[in-house]
């Protein structure tokens, strides 16, 4: 008896509306996740440790009386700071979403303004589990995808006769037709290693 697929997290179901908008006809979604709520932190902790370090230095300063703040003034402006990118950083969690259908991986961006990216799965070679060490410290990971080479684009159709034929060629291979995207990878994941399983068997049957 063969093994099913590989379990993976549970999905998150993308809007109706554009979900109908990303699928072409017989494409079936078979995985929608946002990164891992870490996400806010690990992109906000660069920001958030540099508020520290001021709010630190000044303490020393005005303790030291080597310089005399309004720290009470400093402190609230920093706590602003802190709290306006924590909410930025919201909100790019919220506008980001990993789908793998029957033929694609995408990557969903953006809230107001949505930017869709897409990689055939014919295009995929290999599905790398990598993450930074406060990824890895927090238990979380990333999928980067090792893309074959594209093959060269079929030469184009010549010219239309005298009875109308087509002028141009429509190739149907989607691993031709796919776009190139510059760094692939669906970042901060929770269960990593599960979605990873459930993406190799999607290519597995792809081919």
């Amino acid at each position: 008896m063969s093994a099913g697929p590989p379990s993976a997290p549970p999905a998150v179901a993308p809007p109706a509306a554009l979900a109908a908008g990303i699928l072409n006809d017989g494409e079936l979604i078979l995985l929608a996740v946002r990164p891992s709520l870490w996400y806010i932190l690990l992109v906000s902790w660069p920001v958030l440790a540099g508020l520290a370090i001021v709010a630190a230095a000044a303490w020393a300063l005005d303790r030291g009386g080597i310089w005399d703040l309004p720290l009470r003034d400093m402190a609230s402006f920093l706590s602003v700071v802190a709290l306006g990118r924590l909410v930025w950083a919201m909100g790019q969690w919220l506008g980001r979403m990993y789908v793998l259908t029957n033929r694609r991986v995408l990557w969903i961006l953006g809230m107001l303004r949505v930017q869709v990216h897409q990689c055939s799965l014919l295009r995929i070679q290999e599905v790398c589990l990598t993450g930074s060490r406060p990824e890895r410290i927090v238990g979380v990971g990333t999928l980067a995808f090792v893309l074959r080479e594209r093959p060269s684009a079929p030469p184009p159709a010549a010219p239309a006769d005298n009875t109308g034929g087509p002028t141009d060629a429509s190739p149907e291979d989607p691993d031709v037709l796919a776009p190139d995207i510059p760094l692939p990878a669906w970042t901060t994941l929770s269960r990593p290693r599960e979605i990873q399983q459930a993406i190799e068997h999607a290519i597995h049957r792809v081919r």
